[in-house]
């Protein structure tokens, strides 16, 4: 997948423990900027189920699946926000 400079920006400047959680609008900002919102992008995450999102996630952050970008955005998410993220995509819908 392409990323524009200006996604990579995004994503790597927004720290973690931001206190999103309770937000997980404000904080898939940072997904969205690659991933959109209505399954424009690849992968879509929009009505990806939570299981997906979360393993995806925690997979990355343990350096377990690679991508560069993801891991680095992975590393900075807490667990509550890693579930917050993943029940916001379930819940946009297909």
């Amino acid at each position: 997948m392409r990323r524009g400079k200006w996604g990579v920006a995004v994503c790597l400047l927004i720290p973690a423990g931001m206190g999103f959680a309770g937000d997980a609008a404000s904080l898939a900002q940072q997904c969205v900027t690659c991933h959109g919102t209505e399954g424009e992008a690849i992968p879509p995450l929009a009505g990806m189920p939570e299981a997906d999102v979360t393993a995806a996630l925690l997979a990355y952050r343990a350096g377990e699946r690679a991508d560069a970008l993801m891991q680095v955005v992975a590393k900075r998410l807490s667990d509550d926000e890693i579930a917050a993220l993943a029940a916001y995509f379930e819940g946009l819908g297909p």
